[in-house]
């Protein structure tokens, strides 16, 4: 035992290294020190033309051009672009508070057009744009085409795009008035190419006809994410999510509203495998467009895990061309049909209909939640008892274990009275007590190795470990 605690203890002295011996720079517009980067004195006043692998780039509060990241790889190493904030800005010396309490607004656009990358403004939650520690601007000329960030450089060389995130970054668009091509997070590969192990995680997306357009992905994350007002036309068709030939994907404790007016909310426009879709919560404040989950009905959406979710407030439900299992969920206040394909149970309804369900629940006219028209979707009281699953199903958004006081309540979130909760948000902390112990780390490593955890799970688990959560 002791043998094998060293050797794993040499793999992660092996992993952290890496970033043990990086470098950090600094860039602030309207610095007028040396220009080095070495402190804030001394800071960029903007991202220099060439960045080097392995190292940090802290960036003040203030306005940025747009910026193509495009040095190549050196092995795994990570380049990492994080907004400075008063609890983590690198170097005090030169350091005012002033530098870090707001946003470092963006040009439109940028484009990753090379591998490993951690784009991080910080800090960010909910619909509160002006909490977002980066923006990325919308042309400035709206009757264009617009793709504010893009992932790999499609219709060019680059073919696909891996191994990176893009968090805490406030994204709006032109808006429905300029009936154009839109696209906040354009994620479309070429030449068969499949963008894999890619985290989009704790933005807010919004006034935009296309909110993700991806093509081929692979292992990717999408969580955390606040989508909200899309729009679509005859000419621009447009869904929160447009999903190409994806494959094994995460959609978890995303809050989608209003962003259903295209096809769905997540929409499958050619065949996909392999979907997780749990703790999200989907409402349309105004009944309309087509459901949250959908895929064209010449195609075939399989292996499709739809787990304690909300769907409230919409004049349909149809999963369109859905295979595989949907189980405790809230369908609150759906005007119209709801169609539940393949293996259904232990859902809650409005009304007196329970679909037939063995476990379903015929809610009346019961409202269940604290206060939904303001966006809180917790429950007021236990529910019946929902189907039990697996992790990593067995935590809610709040980092809740489900279950935990003997009832697996049905919806997005664990009703709460006196179970545990965790302040870490990368799921390393594993007796969610708020803290990453050496071991949870270990346990965390391996199931990064497992491909159980994103690499950008991994690289957060890391830093609560370092600097707590």
């Amino acid at each position: 035992m002791k043998i094998k605690r060293l050797i794993i203890s040499g793999v992660l002295f092996l992993f952290v290294a890496s970033f043990v011996g990086a470098a950090d720079h600094y860039v602030r517009q309207g610095a007028t020190g040396s220009g080095t980067g070495a402190d804030w004195t001394d800071a960029y006043t903007s991202l220099p033309s060439d960045l080097t692998r392995g190292d940090t780039y802290y960036i003040a509060d203030g306005n940025y051009s747009s910026y193509i990241f495009d040095d190549p790889e050196s092995g795994t190493e990570y380049i990492t672009i994080m907004k400075a904030t008063a609890s983590d800005h690198g170097t005090d010396t030169g350091w005012q508070s002033a530098y870090g309490d707001g946003q470092a607004i963006w040009s439109y656009n940028i484009g990753f057009f090379s591998n490993y990358w951690v784009f991080d403004g910080i800090t960010g939650y909910g619909k509160d744009a002006a909490s977002y520690g980066f923006k990325i601007l919308h042309p400035s000329s709206c009757g264009t085409t617009e793709s504010e960030v893009r992932l790999g450089n499609y219709g060019n060389s680059v073919p696909g795009f891996y191994y990176s995130r893009l968090s805490h970054v406030e994204i709006e668009g032109c808006g429905s008035a300029y009936d154009v091509s839109q696209m906040a997070i354009d994620g479309r590969s070429r030449n068969g190419a499949r963008p894999m192990n890619i985290t989009i995680s704790h933005n807010y997306i919004h006034n935009i006809g296309h909110m993700m357009k991806t093509v081929n992905w692979q292992n990717g994350l999408v969580e955390y994410n606040y989508f909200e007002d899309d729009w679509s036309s005859s000419s621009n068709h447009g869904e929160a999510v447009s999903s190409d030939g994806d494959d094994n994907m995460i959609y978890r404790y995303n809050v989608f509203e209003d962003a259903c007016t295209g096809s769905a909310c997540i929409m499958g426009i050619r065949s996909l495998s392999n979907f997780y879709v749990y703790g999200n919560v989907f409402v349309g404040t105004n009944p309309g467009g087509n459901g949250p989950v959908g895929c064209g009905s010449r195609y075939s959406c399989t292996n499709f895990k739809i787990y304690n979710n909300v769907f409230a407030n919409f004049d349909r439900i149809p999963f369109v061309s859905v295979k595989g299992e949907i189980y405790n969920n809230i369908f609150y206040d759906i005007s119209g049909n709801i169609n539940l394909p393949g293996s259904h149970d232990y859902n809650w309804f409005s009304g007196t209909d329970d679909m037939g369900e063995s476990y379903g629940v015929a809610g009346g006219n019961s409202d269940p939640f604290v206060d939904w028209q303001n966006g809180n979707f917790r429950l007021e009281a236990v529910t019946e008892p929902g189907l039990t699953l697996p992790s990593p199903y067995d935590i809610d958004p709040d980092g809740n274990f489900r279950g935990a006081d003997g009832v697996w309540d049905i919806g997005a979130y664990e009703y709460v009275s006196g179970t545990a909760t965790s302040t870490c948000a990368s799921g390393a902390d594993a007796t969610r007590d708020g803290v990453v112990s050496n071991e949870e780390l270990l346990s965390y490593i391996s199931l990064w190795e497992s491909g159980t955890v994103t690499i950008g799970d991994l690289i957060a688990g890391i830093d609560e470990w370092k600097n707590g959560c």
